[in-house]
């Protein structure tokens, strides 16, 4: 039988569903679709933990590290210690990963490193506050 393992998902992984949220929102107008997205998404995230070991690894970047896709427009970067899958980051819409972002993401302790842009930093809209609960 195959365990289940927890989920844990990053500071920086916490930031970037923020981003995504408030970019769906200023673009789509409307805050269903963008809960709704970001809700989606992080059930995927936390579902990873069914099959840990389901992601394509990219050991080339970090060893560990694996990636699975979102919907065709976001990936969800992680990596596996022990019994626990650490979400370090979500990428979405074409955005580039960026090799050092990953590998200071994952060498950061707690997994707290920043990759994506702040949430009301240029370019990225402020995060609603409807996502927060």
């Amino acid at each position: 039988m195959i365990q289940r393992l927890a989920v844990v998902l990053s500071e920086a992984a916490i930031s970037d569903l923020d981003t995504i949220a408030a970019y769906i929102f200023e673009s789509s107008g409307s805050e269903r679709i963008a809960t709704s997205f970001v809700d989606r998404m992080r059930d995927r995230c936390h579902s990873i933990g069914n099959a840990p070991r389901g992601g394509r690894r990219h050991d080339d970047i970090v060893p560990g590290l694996r990636i699975v896709p979102f919907e065709h427009s976001a990936v969800i970067a992680y990596v596996v210690e022990g019994d626990i899958v650490h979400i370090v980051n979500i990428f979405y819409g074409g955005a580039i990963m960026k090799r050092c972002y990953v590998v200071e993401a994952v060498n950061r302790p707690n997994y707290s490193a920043g990759s994506a842009p702040a949430a009301g930093s240029p370019g990225f809209p402020a995060s609603p506050g409807f996502l927060r609960t």
